[in-house]
């Protein structure tokens, strides 16, 4: 490369070359779960069974199923008032009628020693069950979609 005009040749190259490296690093940078401002913009729950279940307004990572009881993308546990936050969603429930921040619900809790049924949307003629053993298992889920849990068992 000739530098001409001085130095400033070099400068244009150089950023350049830099706003390459950044665009290339924003592009690969992982997802993050946000919340939206009006009810039904994201992912929802809603609770018929006669237990608490546990709901959380983040996700890390890109496995759709998670083994913990706690996922690594809550910072505030038990907060209805938070991003990267989970809370107990109550029988009865609907994560659309709580606060804006669970208007995008990106996952739901499969206790560890319970049996857990739910459908996907409108779908209540395929009820999927869940059992997980030692640890809780958390389950994603992408918006606009609805998870209904018809019932917890323990």
């Amino acid at each position: 490369m000739k530098l001409k005009h001085g130095g400033r040749t070099l400068i244009v190259a150089l950023t350049a070359l830099l706003l390459t490296l950044v665009a290339s690093v924003v592009a690969v940078a992982p997802a993050q779960a946000g919340t939206c401002a009006t009810r039904g913009c994201g992912g929802r729950v809603i609770n018929r069974s006669t237990m608490n279940v546990r709901i959380q307004n983040c996700w890390s990572g890109v496995a759709q199923i998670v083994f913990k009881d706690k996922h690594d993308c809550v910072k505030y546990p038990n907060n209805w008032y938070q991003k990267n936050a989970d809370a107990e969603l109550p029988p009865g429930g609907d994560s659309d009628w709580t606060t804006t921040f669970y208007y995008d619900v990106d996952g739901f809790r499969a206790y560890k020693g319970c049996i857990t049924q739910y459908y996907w949307g409108s779908d209540s003629g395929n009820i999927q069950t869940e059992q997980p053993g030692g640890t809780s298992m958390w389950i994603k889920f992408s918006d606009p979609l609805t998870v209904t849990i018809t019932s917890i068992r323990c």
